[in-house]
């Protein structure tokens, strides 16, 4: 009887083990690919920001910086727009 509770005890260790291999495995697969992609995503980013709108003697980063606040004021404008039609501001 002791042999046999051995054994399942190590079977069931061995099966625990395969398990947090899987998981793990998994795990630093889905890293790999969300690296990889969000990585590529900046890349093309970063690329067409430098193409098409990047001011004289700006970096990208100050160019999304500037974009950013000129969307922000945009919305804020349009927030404005529709209280005031709605006779709320």
């Amino acid at each position: 009887m002791n042999s046999i509770v051995t054994s399942e005890k190590v079977r069931d260790t061995d099966y625990e083990s395969l398990w947090k291999k899987t998981v793990s495995a998994n795990v630093n697969a889905f890293r790999f690919i969300e690296r990889t992609a969000v990585g590529g995503y900046r890349v093309t980013e970063n690329a067409f920001v430098k193409a098409f709108l990047l001011n004289d003697g700006e970096t990208a980063a100050d160019a999304k910086l500037r974009l950013a606040e000129e969307q922000l004021q945009r919305c804020i404008a349009k927030l404005d727009a529709i209280l005031k039609h709605r006779h709320i501001a």
